[in-house]
């Protein structure tokens, strides 16, 4: 049957290259259907999705960044969150659709409803199978959409990728840091083992993909004030579909720009506009051991593979409020303690090492190892 199928394939393309070569206007015809049907069977309906508050400044950088990929691209999605730069963000918005049409999804909610909220408002609004989650002063590094979609034609059982990004300040050519996990593509099947490993490392948005159908069927408003709505998301398709990770930088995340949380009700009183203090640091790990903690109730030792994950590597934790008194950085590292992370051991090596040698000192030494490697090593085991 095998060398019949070949024998048919063979004579097949014989038979075209004999077609092609006499009618030049069956070349053509034939290569454009060809095409056509190549994109409708191959691909995949990737839209950008970006929350929206303030920083209009950065809009056109944002978008011009994914314009720039757009034979890739089924829609960029925005909601603005009713911040007092509405009429500048919508007046962007505005000018963008009447050059790109479609392409441009622009939406806006009635009130504050909080990032986390905002997360589920893009996934409601998209129409894309894939949604790729960039921040309102992020950028999408060139090649980047193509590199997605290649991925997920190869791989259409997958449901999360993470990806390599990195932190610049002021233009996307002086970047600063680069963060990669593996030194190539990894595959990683559904389940208890892949977890942890997407769990964390989704707390950064810029550029995490996701399947957006099976996200809605997640939708809860209890993790709202957590800023890590999408970990919950994360946490629960990784059990049920697989994930990817591509070492490619696929989005570049300002550094130099302030944190703009706590206008929402369900932020108020945790997070300070402008800045990330100490309270809201803790509430930031609180949000995230309590997500992990529900996932438990359905995924039996969830929660202990995900905080070991985040002991591990917590030393940025700590090291956000190393340079305060040495009572109050102690008073900081017994209360994300407190939150679980004290069971494990490295949690308490970083404390120690940042003591004794000062946070700047470990963070280079950490960064040299990184940037000999080539990418973060794993650490503290399972």
């Amino acid at each position: 049957m095998r060398r019949k199928l070949k024998l048919l394939c063979k004579r097949f393309f014989i038979f075209i290259s004999i077609a092609l070569t006499f009618n030049p206007l069956i070349k053509i015809k034939f290569s454009n259907y060809a095409n056509k049907f190549i994109d409708m069977q191959s691909k995949n309906k990737l839209s950008v999705c970006i929350p929206a508050y303030n920083r209009a400044k950065y809009l056109r950088e944002v978008l011009d960044s994914v314009l720039s990929q757009k034979e890739y691209l089924f829609e960029i999605v925005i909601c603005e969150d009713f911040s007092p730069q509405r009429l500048e963000l919508r007046a962007i918005a505005e000018e963008y659709k009447k050059v790109y049409g479609d392409l441009i999804n622009y939406h806006e909610n009635e009130k504050n409803i909080g990032f986390d909220s905002n997360l589920r408002e893009l996934l409601k609004t998209a129409n894309g199978d894939y949604c790729i989650f960039l921040g309102n002063d992020d950028v999408l590094c060139p090649g980047a959409l193509k590199t997605l979609q290649n991925i997920v034609t190869v791989n259409p059982s997958v449901g999360v990728i993470l990806r390599g990004y990195g932190w610049f300040n002021g233009t996307p050519k002086n970047v600063v840091q680069t963060v990669k996990y593996f030194p190539d593509e990894r595959f990683m099947p559904a389940g208890m083992e892949s977890l942890p490993f997407f769990f964390r490392r989704s707390t950064s948005l810029a550029g995490l993909t996701v399947a957006r159908i099976p996200t809605l069927e997640l939708e809860t408003s209890k993790f709202d004030g957590s800023l890590f709505y999408q970990l919950h998301i994360v946490g629960h398709l990784i059990m049920k579909h697989d994930g990817f990770f591509t070492p490619e930088i696929i989005a570049l995340c300002r550094a130099d720009e302030t944190p703009d949380f706590g206008h929402s009700a369900a932020e108020k009183g945790k997070y300070t506009p402008g800045e990330y203090t100490i309270d809201a640091r803790i509430h930031m790990m609180n949000g995230i051991v309590t997500i992990a903690r529900d996932l438990d109730v359905t995924y039996t030792g969830a929660l202990d593979r995900i905080s070991r994950d985040i002991a591990n590597y917590s030393f940025p934790w700590l090291a956000y409020h190393a340079d305060k008194k040495p009572q109050v950085f102690k008073k900081y590292y017994l209360e994300m303690g407190k939150l679980g992370l004290k069971r494990y051991p490295m949690f308490h090596l970083y404390y120690y090492l940042i003591r004794i040698f000062g946070a700047p000192f470990i963070e280079k030494m950490i960064n040299m190892v990184r940037n000999k490697l080539g990418y973060t090593p794993k650490l503290g085991g399972k």
